[in-house]
């Protein structure tokens, strides 16, 4: 696990003023628990693509509560490891879907599509690192 940590010094800003994580600060929370830290990004990995594939359909069908619940659901898990990218994304695509009640907000949708996919990038590689040690 001290690779996922010095991972996340390395990696921790993408963009300019938004982190893609922080896992010292996840880590921090779980109580230092290595272990929990490893399930926690498990639950993320096996996670995000169904919630994705849930807010596109939401979105697709016309679906504002379902699309919220589901970017709700999204933003929460990116949030275990201080995501701000897909913690932004997913706020602007539930603001787009309440503002334009009937269009589907794709810009937003692919922004937090990508978003979480990089973060995902990030978190697996730091898993693998940590498990070949």
């Amino acid at each position: 696990m001290n690779s996922i940590i010095k991972a996340s010094n390395v990696m921790q800003q993408h963009r300019p003023g938004l982190s893609i994580y922080d896992l010292n600060a996840a880590l921090e929370r779980l109580g230092g628990s290595r272990e929990l830290l490893c399930d926690m990004i498990g639950f993320y990995l096996e996670d995000y693509p169904v919630l994705i594939e849930r807010i596109e359909d939401a979105a697709d069908a016309g679906d504002p509560v379902t699309l919220a619940r589901n970017t709700h659901s999204l933003k929460g898990l990116a949030a275990n490891f201080d995501a701000m990218q897909v913690i932004a994304a997913a706020e602007a695509t539930t603001l787009a879907a309440r503002k334009s009640v009937g269009l589907v907000p794709e810009k937003e949708i692919a922004t937090l599509s990508k978003a979480a996919s990089e973060l995902a990038e990030h978190l697996q590689s730091a898993l693998e690192d940590d498990e070949s040690d």
